[in-house]
């Protein structure tokens, strides 16, 4: 009885030994996955990436009112400060960060040179936070800097060499700042930019200088500014712009000279333009290599003309591919402005669409190209067509009041000369009845036979 008692002990010994090991080898993976790390202030979670032991530190949400101190930390390598409450940034102690997010903190304001001992730094966002200036010396050690995100601050200006060291930047993000001009000088130094968004600020202008130095840009937002034209002067140096866009902006017009010589142009926007009436002939004639374009929900928007396209696209070639006028205020839309049927992607809906004879092309590419199209097309008028959609409507129901209206004016016309021809003989004959009547009398006279009857016979005897 004691033997198996002690036996049993012993297997229970054994059992709890083995589970703590376990636990213990559990621990050691998690730890590998992301430890809790200590630092002034708050708790971190810690990362192990990368080849050399880098730590990847998250403490974000930790109510941070500074950053922490990483010498305990030192192979820091992803910094995330994201969603504290900090207020003023100042100089970082020297590190080995080449990640390093601030975003949705409170900053005000940041030192001279924040960054002067983190010469490594790759990726650095600020944005959403408080920022209503920046120090012009602010940038100058990161030189290794591929990523900035500035937006969603109280931006109203740059300092002229705020990015003179900054020649390896990839993608600038400056949306969301009350910024009303940019410094002809401002981008002189970005010649490896790509990507520029500066969106939903209040530029109105641009130096014909401003991007003159970013061959290599291939991405420019400049959609919710106050730009009442395309600013073609400062584009048009853009040698490698694929994708552009110009939304929720004042332009009123499209015209031949709004593209000009931006022929790399692949992916065009322009929707929420408020104040869009028409676009033009030949508005988009540069745009060789244009694949999408997207026009939507412009209110105002009536009219594209029928040539607006002329140039870039012939009967065995076109390079665009995907179009939309989607909710603008398009009642009519001629066949030969674009071979709609040859695109992979159309969307005509949400348009008050005058349903006649100049609308029998949108029903044969529905017909015969399915998958091209948005169904779904509403006619608003004429008014016996108004609420139909337009792929049940008839062929044959689809016809032009206006021509309609040419053949009834020619038969009345016809029907009015020859009434009127009628009224003008018998004018003439009013007029000059006297005349006829009395040529007619007179021809009577002449040509009369008097006849005097012979006696008979008897009556001679007699």
């Amino acid at each position: 009885m004691k033997l198996l008692t002690r036996f049993t002990f012993a297997s229970l010994l054994m059992l709890f030994a083995l589970f703590a090991v376990c636990i213990a080898d559990d621990g050691k993976t998690n730890a590998n996955e992301g430890n809790v790390c200590s630092t002034n202030g708050g708790n971190c979670t810690c990362t192990p990436y990368g080849e050399n032991g880098e730590l990847m530190v998250n403490c974000k949400r930790q109510r941070f009112t500074k950053l922490p101190n990483l010498v305990n930390l030192p192979k820091t390598g992803n910094l995330d400060m994201s969603d504290n409450e900090i207020h003023t940034l100042e100089k970082l102690e020297k590190n080995i960060i080449t990640h390093l997010s601030l975003h949705t903190n409170q900053l005000k304001s940041v030192a001279n040179f924040a960054f002067e001992l983190t010469q490594n730094l790759i990726f650095l966002d600020l944005s959403f936070n408080s920022l209503n200036s920046l120090p012009e010396t602010l940038f100058d050690d990161l030189g290794t800097l591929q990523y900035l995100n500035l937006s969603y601050n109280n931006l109203e200006f740059l300092p002229k060499d705020i990015f003179k060291k900054c020649n390896s930047l990839f993608e600038l993000r400056l949306g969301h700042n009350p910024m009303k001009q940019i410094n002809g000088d401002t981008f002189v130094y970005l010649n490896n930019l790509e990507i520029l968004d500066l969106s939903h600020n209040e530029i109105f202008s641009l130096e014909s200088t401003a991007f003159h130095a970013m061959t290599k840009l291939d991405s420019l937002d400049l959609s919710h500014n106050d730009f009442d034209s395309v600013p073609i002067n400062t584009l048009r140096g853009l040698k490698s712009l694929i994708k552009l866009d110009l939304s929720n902006n004042p332009i009123k017009t499209i015209n031949e000279a709004s593209f000009y010589k931006l022929d790399s142009l692949k992916d065009l926007t322009m929707n929420h333009m408020r104040h869009l009436v028409d676009i033009k002939k030949k508005a988009f004639s540069s745009l060789s290599n244009l694949q999408i374009l997207s026009i939507q929900d412009n209110p105002l928007l009536s009219y594209i003309d029928p040539y607006a396209f002329k140039g870039i696209f012939n009967h065995s070639w076109i390079a665009i591919r995907e179009v939309s006028f989607r909710r603008n205020s398009l009642s009519t839309l001629a066949e030969g402005t674009l071979p709609f049927c040859n695109l992979t992607k159309l969307d005509l809906t949400e348009n008050p669409w005058r349903c006649d004879c100049h609308l029998h092309w949108i029903k044969y590419c529905e017909d015969q190209h399915k998958k091209t199209f948005q169904r779904g097309l509403i006619c608003a008028n004429p008014e016996k067509l108004r609420g139909h959609e337009l792929d049940l409507v008839e062929h044959k129901k689809l016809v032009c009041e206006k021509n309609i209206g040419i053949h009834h004016s020619s038969m009345f016309f016809s029907i009015s000369i020859f009434f009127m021809f009628l009224m003008l003989i018998t004018l003439i004959i009013f007029v000059y009845r006297d005349r006829f009547a009395s040529i007619y009398g007179s021809n009577r006279k002449q040509g009369s036979i008097y006849y005097v009857r012979a006696q008979s016979e008897n009556e001679g005897v007699n």
